[in-house]
């Protein structure tokens, strides 16, 4: 099982991407490091409670046209956070 949540953008690296235009995505980043780095990609509290039940998320940008379908059906929308 895998949770999947939509933001306004997919999880960079350090930077955001609407100012720096060389913020590189993460495609895959451990719970842990999203923790400790507050990167703010949902509700910490959620990305807390699926880090202790042991459920992947996948945090895709929603506002990029026909992103939910593709969430669903390609692997590579988006980041895994493992």
């Amino acid at each position: 099982t895998q949770g999947v949540s939509s933001a306004a953008s997919d999880v960079y690296k350090r930077q955001d991407p609407i100012k720096y235009k060389d913020a590189k995505l993460f495609k895959t980043i451990p719970f842990k490091e999203v923790i400790s780095k507050d990167l703010r990609v949902m509700d910490m509290t959620a990305v807390v409670m699926c880090q202790e039940n042991k459920m992947p998320l996948k945090v895709f940008n929603i506002l990029k046209k026909g992103n939910l379908k593709k969430s669903i059906l390609d692997d590579k929308i988006g980041t895994k956070i493992v």
